[in-house]
């Protein structure tokens, strides 16, 4: 496909058009005087021809204030006006145009003479058309030069030009499958506008119910950061694109709408999104990584030997160009998505690795395993810098399922034990809060499965073993919420970035949205 070459400066005159049309002058001329690129249109130019030609120089310069006309063609335009206002004998208005006006001061120190001529017919108390027209010419023929001057050097355009081009430009892009489809459009990200709740609540009831095949269930699930999206991977090896307001699958996308899904050979076991929310990873059983483009469904890598084993976490640095993974091959990887290739590796786990994040800034990576401890790792160096149990039960190891981070304290993660007690810890293992089910006796024997902040993090979800799920107030560790979600095992919950909206997804092959 050929490419279209765009100069800059017929960029920066669409901004510049786009300020006079908002009458944002002084912006007009700080970025003329920045870029030194003149913007010289007019919104009519037969409407200017005429008031030309009928010396009505006040709309003549109200159409031409904010073009920038050669030095020369400037001095000609106020020479005109000022003849005409002394035929009018407006001499109080000459006078005052001599001393103000910039084109008429460039005229004083480039042409004195013609400036002096100017002066001295100001001061005489009569107006001399002899004097003032030069044998051969006359006021309707500087007016026709006049004409013929200005039309060179100005144009029309379409009002709202570069709104129009931008709103072509997203009507292509939704077109081909880049951008989805619907009427509210958040220009600026390239999405829809986001949606955020001002108020933290608990996510209790069940609005929409996706159901799998008979032999197929949702085994991950997450939501694009900029909340736009909701991803499942399959026990099938489907990856599947769902518009959680309605339960079905967004079909905005072309590919889906084409049955071209985004497909593993094996059960994907992991899901993760890039930053920009326009890439995602995913892991499979069979240890593969690949990495797809969510607006065309491309895969854009594929790392076939990612791992030897399961891949049971995935994540994206801040860049968005290297892949993180997590495996049950007790290792822990970095993929870089130029070179294709393992970038690092981190040892040091004895047991399955359960889950993988990094650390907000990115320079740390956290770890949980099924030998009952977290780790915490330098990315740079891939040293262990931090290795604890947040189990501190004597003679047992139990397994840590998954890892996150407290939205409210970026230096503390929560960290879910197969007991019945969740672990808020800081990154060098001391123990901040314990959440525990101990306070419902009957209770007591239940283990979690997986957990996960809302948005703002007053509340922690967790679900157990018992398909029930538990709502922790962060702060005071009490249960505030208590609610069977699924008829069987829970493989896992993940909650909205901005929302009250949070999903589980379980062995019953059904994935449930929850929300206020």
């Amino acid at each position: 496909m050929s490419t279209i070459e765009i100069e800059s400066s017929d960029v920066i005159r669409l901004i510049q058009q786009f300020f006079k049309e908002n009458n944002l002058v002084s912006s007009l001329r700080a970025l003329q005087q920045e870029t030194t690129v003149t913007l010289n249109t007019v919104e009519d130019i037969p409407k200017l021809t005429n008031d030309v030609l009928n010396g009505r120089w006040g709309n003549v310069l109200q159409s031409l204030s904010t073009c920038s006309l050669p030095d020369e063609k400037q001095e000609d335009l106020f020479e005109q006006i000022i003849l005409e206002l002394l035929e009018m004998a407006e001499t109080d208005t000459c006078q005052e145009l001599l001393q103000n006006s910039p084109a008429l001061k460039r005229m004083e120190q480039n042409n004195p003479n013609r400036y002096l001529r100017l002066r001295n017919m100001t001061n005489q108390k009569y107006f001399d058309p002899r004097e003032a027209y030069p044998v051969g010419t006359n006021k309707e023929k500087k007016r026709n030069e006049l004409v013929e001057t200005i039309c060179r050097e100005v144009q029309t355009v379409s009002a709202g030009r570069l709104l129009s081009l931008l709103g072509q430009s997203v009507k292509w892009q939704q077109h081909t499958g880049q951008l989805p489809k619907g009427a509210k459009f958040d220009l600026f990200r390239g999405d829809k506008p986001l949606e955020r709740d001002r108020q933290e609540k608990i996510a209790e009831r069940n609005s929409k119910v996706i159901k799998f095949g008979k032999t197929s269930c949702a085994n991950s699930a997450a939501f694009s950061p900029d909340g736009q999206f909701l991803v499942t991977g399959s026990s099938d090896g489907f990856i599947e694109i769902w518009d959680f307001d309605t339960g079905k699958l967004r079909k905005d996308l072309k590919y889906q709408a084409e049955d071209e899904l985004m497909l593993h050979e094996s059960a994907v076991q992991a899901l993760g999104f890039s930053r920009d929310s326009e890439l995602i990873v995913s892991g499979s059983k069979d240890g593969r990584v690949k990495v797809w483009r969510l607006f065309t469904g491309e895969c854009l890598m594929r790392f076939d030997n990612a791992h030897q084993e399961a891949v049971t976490a995935v994540g994206f640095d801040r860049e968005g160009t290297q892949v993180l993974s997590a495996s049950n091959d007790k290792s822990i990887r970095v993929h870089g998505l130029r070179s294709g290739r393992q970038l690092k590796q981190f040892l040091g786990h004895e047991s399955y690795v359960n889950d993988v994040i990094y650390s907000q800034d990115c320079n740390s990576i956290i770890s949980c395993s099924s030998d009952g401890t977290v780790k915490v790792w330098l990315v740079k160096s891939t040293d262990c810098v931090a290795t604890f149990k947040p189990s501190n039960l004597p003679g047992r190891e139990l397994a840590v399922h998954k890892v996150c981070l407290d939205p409210g304290n970026p230096d503390q993660v929560f960290a879910c034990i197969d007991s019945n007690e969740i672990v808020c810890c800081k990154l060098n293992g001391i123990i901040v809060r314990k959440y525990s089910i101990q306070q419902r006796r009957e209770k007591s024997n239940v283990s979690f499965v997986n957990i996960c902040t809302s948005a703002r993090g007053q509340y922690l979800y967790a679900v157990g073993d018992d398909q029930i799920m538990y709502v922790f107030n962060i702060e005071t560790g009490d249960i505030v919420h208590v609610q069977k979600v699924h008829t069987a095992e829970v493989l896992g919950i993940t909650h909205h970035p901005h929302r009250n909206i949070m999903t589980s997804f379980s062995l019953d092959r059904t994935l449930k949205v929850w929300r206020v």
